[in-house]
């Protein structure tokens, strides 16, 4: 059965870091455009090239799936298992961003991210509504400054 070869056209990297006893390195992985077999027959399965470097190895691996975006999210799966898997056995951590969140798929630690986030922009709101329902000039600017301040805060966030 035909299998691709190499990554082909790389369509999401991720540089992750991975730390034990030892200290710091760096881990990429990348994830290749899903592709089928050049002559395609019926049955045949699409498959998600991976490729991670930075370990004690490299890794090559193709995953196969019914499309292409279920072989993409196959083995998005694979990584993290196997990261994570590779993780434990050498006690260690791999991870993106920073410790507490996960290497790939952080839902958790996003969802309460945009909570917080949400809440206190409701919170800017409500005091915002309350200062310009006075219509004084003054409060008015005071509500537009707490917006920017708050704008500014996610921003600078976003961009670390």
């Amino acid at each position: 059965m035909w299998k691709p070869e190499d990554i082909g056209h790389i369509v999401a990297e991720r540089e992750l870091e991975y730390k034990n006893g030892r200290g710091l390195r760096k881990v990429i992985l990348r994830l290749g455009q899903p592709v089928r077999s050049p002559l395609p027959e019926e049955g045949d399965p699409w498959w998600c090239p991976i490729q991670i470097e930075g370990l004690e190895k490299s890794i090559f691996k193709t995953i196969a799936g019914e499309d292409a975006l279920q072989s993409l999210l196959l083995a998005l799966l694979y990584a993290k298992k196997m990261l994570s898997d590779f993780a434990k056995e050498t006690g260690g951590v791999i991870y993106w961003l920073a410790e507490e969140m996960d290497s790939i798929f952080d839902q958790q630690n996003m969802i309460d991210v945009y909570s917080m986030m949400t809440a206190e922009a409701f919170q800017l709101f409500r005091a915002v509504a309350q200062q310009l329902r006075g219509g004084k000039t003054a409060d008015i600017h005071d509500a537009l400054e707490q917006i920017e301040m708050l704008l500014d805060k996610y921003n600078a966030k976003k961009e670390k």
